[in-house]
């Protein structure tokens, strides 16, 4: 049976600081992966993945990276690669990738490529076709090439935020999500009201007085997670795995990831697992990594007071763009965490294992390992970073890895210029 492989390319760097500590077929815009959207899209599960080796390990999959090596040649079986950047393609053409996939290759000795806007979206490689691999990412120089429409890539952070609400609702639909679990426990002086569907999980609490309205798109609470009194979400809205609403919060349009713990007003908003922001503060249209902690009062802005274009720090080209967008709230990076009254700026991007905290509005742009706010920034020392991580890991049941130990003292190394 041919296989299926999901792989990086060169424009990941134009989503840093999100993808140091992961493949970017692991991000997410609403509740699945990149790479379990493609997954779903193409009926069968990835046998191969082909990333950056810095972050290939930390890939939360049990499928095989390929070897790093200049010429590559694939398997026995036939291999369709799939950008891990794709968001969307056509029917037609996910149509003739399905059809390879369950060809078992018979129909399809030459080798194809599709592409759109530069990007290469697929390429089909038959048994006989060697192709470069570099530093573990596919080359298809030298193939034909197909231009193709209808097909959407995560480009730029901004990509992430733009629709939340579109995306829970069909992965939710692609999931085949529905309905209460038998072993959930809903009071029944809570309200579960709409006209789309709503989803509690096995052993998961809805407590009394908590509001659950899915009149603009299904709401879904997995597994084991509570929402607590007076809770308020408001769908297309996503609860993860042994995730804590706290009460009185107010969630709308967003995805909070597995052991989140969420309060206060949050929409728009997609909010990676492990990560904190259980207090009162206003979050929207803001992407959040994983293990973060927002302080009480944290409040983000997403919104120009004169309605204007919001720009964005690229950290690859090292400069500003516009974002094309009017609505662009916080995108910060693993590990980072803000203290109390902490108010971040229109399109603020955070780096990897920061601590911010001060008065006033916060700088656009904090580069990874930052400690402090406006009044300066100094480094924040990787073993002064790793005990508040484990910390918190500590207080969820985890441990860090050495190899993620060694990706943050990696990325500490090239973003601050000094070895530790």
């Amino acid at each position: 049976m041919p296989n299926l492989a999901v792989f990086e390319d060169e424009d990941v760097n134009h989503l840093k600081p999100m993808v140091y500590t992961r493949p970017v077929f692991d991000l997410r815009a609403g509740i699945l992966s990149l790479r379990h959207r493609i997954e779903l899209d193409l009926g069968q599960r990835a046998d191969s993945l082909l990333a950056r080796p810095e972050v290939l390990r930390l890939a939360e999959t049990d499928g095989n990276g390929l070897p790093d090596r200049s010429i590559f040649s694939p398997p026995a079986e036939p291999t369709l690669f799939v950008n891990g950047r794709l968001l969307a393609a056509s029917p037609s053409v996910l149509g003739q990738w399905r059809a390879l996939l369950q060809s078992n290759g018979e129909s399809a000795s030459e080798a194809r490529v599709w592409q759109s806007g530069g990007a290469v979206a697929a390429a089909w490689i038959p048994p006989s076709r060697p192709f470069v691999l570099e530093a573990g990412l596919p080359r298809f120089d030298g193939l034909d090439k197909v231009e193709v429409n209808g097909m959407r890539f995560v480009e730029r952070l901004w990509d992430l935020t733009g629709e939340v609400a579109r995306f829970i609702d069909d992965d939710a639909s692609a999931m085949g999500i529905r309905g209460v679990s038998d072993d959930a426990v809903v009071s029944p002086h809570a309200i579960l009201t709409g006209s789309h569907f709503i989803s509690v999980g096995p052993r998961a609490v809805v407590e009394a007085g908590a509001v659950l309205v899915s009149d603009n798109g299904p709401v879904i609470v997995e597994a084991d997670a509570r929402v607590m009194a007076g809770a308020i979400l408001r769908g297309p809205c996503h609860i993860g795995k042994r995730a804590q609403v706290r009460m009185g919060a107010r969630i709308s349009a967003t995805s909070a990831g597995a052991l989140c713990r969420v309060g206060g007003e949050i929409s728009n908003s997609v909010l990676l697992g492990f990560t904190n922001k259980a207090h009162d503060g206003y979050v929207g249209n803001s992407y959040i990594g994983a293990w973060c902690n927002l302080g009480a009062d944290t409040n983000t802005s997403n919104l120009r007071n004169d309605y204007g274009e919001i720009t964005l720090f690229n950290e690859h080209l090292g400069r500003y763009e516009p974002s094309g967008q009017q609505f662009v709230g916080l995108v910060m990076a693993d590990h980072s965490r803000s203290g109390i009254n902490t108010m971040f700026n229109t399109g603020t991007v955070v780096g990897l294992a920061c601590n911010i905290f001060g008065a006033d509005y916060q700088p656009r742009h904090i580069p990874s390992f930052s400690w402090g706010g406006r009044d300066g920034l100094v480094d924040h020392l990787p073993d002064k970073a790793l005990v508040s991580m484990r910390a918190m890991m500590a207080r969820r049941g985890e441990t860090l890895s050495q190899e993620e130990e060694a990706v943050l003292r990696d990325v500490y190394d090239r973003e601050r210029g000094r070895s530790v």
